[in-house]
C-alpha cells in the first residue's frame, strides 16, 4: 500500500470527464486514485445508460451513545437519514473515525443490523473477508440499485488503495470473474509500495480510449454554433438598440412637431401684437400708471426694474410666535436706543396689529427675459429715490424668487408680461419668518442698518423713520391716550 496521495492521472483530465460521463465521483482528501481506479476497470463493463457515482462520508461515535439505541436510529445518524440507501449507481464509502473501542461497537452494530434495517441490501462476506486480517470493513450491496456501501475503521490514504485492490468484487452485477493481465497487474500495484508503477500501469490501460478525440469534441463540439449563438445573440441587441433609438426618434418627431405648431400660433399672435402695437403699449402704460415700479435698463428681450412698496405679505400668527419669544433672533441685534420691550412694541404693532400705525417700506431689483426666464438681482445699489426703504433680504443676499418663480416664467412663457412683473412686486413685498436664514439677515439690518438703509417705517402722516424713532413716536401716542384718559 504506497502512501503518497494521487492527485492527478489521464483518467481524471477533462478530456476522461468528458469520456466517463456516467462515471464520476469525488477525491478523498485530494487523493483521485478510487476515481481512476474505477474509471480504467469499470469503463469497459458498465453500460452507457448505467452511472456509477463514488461518494464518501464520514461520523463519529461513541460506544455509550449506540448502546442502548435503536439500530434505525443509528444508521440515520450515520447516513445522514438513511437517504444513500434508496440511491442507484452508488459507490459509498463510510469513514468511522470514533476512538477503536467506538468503532468497534458501531461495526458490530452494522454488521448485525444493517440489511435487517435495509433489506435491499446483502452482506458481501468474500470482500469482508479479504480485508478482515488488514483492518475491520464491511461491505453491503444492494443488486436492485446497482449501489455499494462500504464501513471503514478510520479510512486512511493507504487504507483508501488498498481497498481498490477490490474494486471489481465491489460490482458483482458488472464483473463477471474475467481480468485481463493488465487489470490484474493494476490491483497488484496497491499491494506495492510504488505510485510511479500505479500510474504507469493506468497509462497502459488509458491506451484502449481515445482520450484526444474526447477532448478534441468536449472543446470543439457546437463550436460553430455557439459562435452563431454568441453572433444572433449581439445582432439582437443591435436590433434592440436600433429600436430604442427609432422609438426615440419617433418621439423627438412629435415632440419638434408639437413644438413647431405651438412656435406657429405663437408666430401668429406677436404678428398680431406687431400689427396692432398694443402689447408695448399695455407695458409701457402698465409702468406709467404703477408709482411702485422703477424702470432701469430694457433690451430686446430683457427689461431690469426696482421694486418700491411695503411690506404686506406675511404670516401673522407665525410672527406673533416670533415676536412673544424674548429669546428669538428679533432681539439679538437691537442698538442702544431700543430695550426688549420697545423692539417687542414695535413689531408688533407692525407685523401682528389687525390695524397697524405703522408700516415697512421695501424695494427689490428684478430682472425678466422675455424668452422665459426671470432673476432676483442681488446686491443691487439703489438710488436716492430709495432712501426710505430697506432692501427685501430674500431678494437682496440670494436673488431668490423662491415659489415665485415658477409663476413669474409661466406668465413669460404666455407671453403676459404685465402679470409677470405683478409677481415680481408680490415677490418685493413678502416677508417669511419661516425662513430662518432670510430674518437673521432682515434684523440686523432692519434695527442696525449694517451698511443698509433702515429708514423704512412709515408714520400715519406719511413720514418715514427709523425702527429707533418709530418707537419715541409710539411712546409719545401711548402717552397722548394716557393724557386724554386722565382728563
Amino acid at each position: 500500500m504506497f502512501r503518497e496521495s494521487v492527485t492527478s492521472t489521464v483518467f481524471t483530465s477533462e478530456a476522461a470527464d468528458e469520456l466517463f460521463k456516467n462515471i464520476t465521483g469525488e477525491p478523498f482528501g485530494g487523493d483521485c486514485s478510487f476515481l481512476s481506479t474505477l474509471r480504467a476497470l469499470l469503463g469497459p463493463r458498465v453500460p452507457a445508460e448505467d452511472r456509477v457515482r463514488l461518494v464518501f462520508n464520514r461520523s463519529s461515535l461513541s460506544a455509550s451513545s449506540v448502546a442502548d439505541e435503536p439500530p434505525e436510529d443509528i444508521f440515520d445518524s450515520i447516513l445522514d437519514g438513511g437517504g444513500i440507501t434508496e440511491c442507484s449507481g452508488v459507490l459509498y464509502i463510510h469513514s468511522l473515525n470514533g476512538l477503536q473501542d467506538d468503532n468497534k461497537a458501531v461495526m458490530s452494530v452494522i454488521y448485525d443490523h444493517f440489511t435487517e434495517v435495509y433489506p435491499k441490501f446483502r452482506r458481501l462476506d468474500k470482500v469482508i473477508a479479504l480485508f478482515r486480517p488488514s483492518f475491520p470493513l464491511y461491505c453491503f450491496v444492494s443488486d436492485e440499485l446497482k449501489t455499494v456501501i462500504l464501513f471503514v475503521d478510520r479510512l486512511g490514504t493507504q487504507k483508501l488503495h488498498y481497498i481498490q485492490c477490490a474494486a471489481l468484487p465491489l460490482f458483482p452485477w458488472y464483473f463477471d470473474g474475467k481480468v485481463s493481465p493488465q487489470e490484474l497487474e493494476l490491483m497488484k500495484t496497491f499491494r506495492g509500495d510504488s505510485i510511479a508503477e500505479y500510474t504507469r500501469v493506468l497509462t497502459e490501460l488509458s491506451a484502449a480510449y481515445d482520450f484526444r478525440s474526447a477532448r478534441v469534441r468536449k472543446l470543439l463540439f457546437g463550436f460553430e454554433t455557439r459562435r452563431s449563438k454568441a453572433e444572433l445573440q449581439k445582432v439582437t441587441s443591435e436590433i434592440g438598440e436600433c429600436d430604442t433609438k427609432l422609438n426615440q426618434l419617433n418621439d423627438q418627431f412629435g415632440s419638434y412637431i408639437r413644438m413647431r405648431n405651438d412656435l406657429c400660433v405663437r408666430q401668429l399672435g406677436l404678428e398680431r401684437v406687431i400689427a396692432e402695437g398694443g402689447a408695448e403699449s399695455a407695458l409701457m402704460d402698465y409702468f406709467l400708471g404703477n408709482r411702485s415700479l422703477y424702470l432701469r435698463e430694457v433690451s430686446d428681450s430683457q427689461i431690469t426694474f426696482a421694486v418700491k412698496d411695503y411690506l404686506t405679505y406675511f404670516d401673522r400668527e407665525l410672527a406673533d410666535s416670533v415676536i412673544r419669544n424674548a429669546r428669538s433672533d428679533a432681539y439679538s441685534y437691537l442698538p442702544s436706543g431700543i430695550s426688549k420691550p420697545q423692539a417687542k412694541k414695535l413689531l408688533t404693532e407692525i407685523f401682528v396689529s389687525d390695524s397697524p400705525r405703522l408700516r415697512v417700506k421695501t424695494c427689490a431689483v428684478y430682472r425678466l427675459d422675455l424668452n422665459g426666464s426671470a432673476n432676483g438681482v442681488s446686491g443691487a445699489t439703489y438710488g436716492p429715490e430709495f432712501a426710505d426703504a430697506i432692501p427685501n433680504m430674500h431678494i437682496e443676499r440670494y436673488g431668490c424668487l423662491g415659489g415665485y418663480h415658477t409663476v413669474i416664467n409661466g406668465f413669460l412663457k404666455k407671453g403676459d408680461y404685465i402679470g409677470a412683473v405683478e409677481q415680481c412686486v408680490a415677490s418685493a413685498k413678502n416677508l417669511s419668518f419661516s425662513d430662518g436664514a432670510v430674518m437673521d439677515n432682515f434684523f440686523p439690518a432692519f434695527f442696525k442698518g449694517g451698511g443698509y438703509n433702515n429708514r423704512c417705517v412709515e408714520l400715519p402722516d406719511g413720514s418715514v423713520v427709523t425702527p429707533t424713532e418709530a418707537v419715541k413716536w409710539l411712546e409719545s401716542q401711548e402717552k397722548e391716550e394716557g393724557e386724554k384718559t386722565d382728563e
